[in-house]
């Protein structure tokens, strides 16, 4: 399991959860009952954290890939127009 920190606030009959990857950067906010305990606090944070940090890295993974087939695209069309060319 990833290691997050994590920050609580007393807010009335709630505690508010800041939820914060290190490597990335990334942070959440999460609302439980005040009787709720923390590590269960934790946990449901933690887990909304990693589903943003998966989200994140599909986003990059399919921009890439999108950037990839833009170049392959582009060299293509070089070929082509070169290839016309020296005919």
């Amino acid at each position: 399991m990833a290691e997050y920190y994590y920050e609580f606030f007393k807010m009335g009959q709630y505690i508010r959860v800041v939820a914060i990857d290190p490597i990335t950067s990334l942070e959440i906010t999460f609302s439980g009952a005040k009787g709720t305990p923390q590590k269960e606090l934790m946990r449901l944070a933690g887990l909304k954290l990693s589903k943003l940090i998966e989200s994140k890295y599909k986003e990059a993974i399919n921009k890439r890939r999108e950037e990839e087939q833009k170049l392959a695209e582009e060299h293509k069309k070089w070929q082509d127009d070169n290839n016309n060319w020296l005919a």
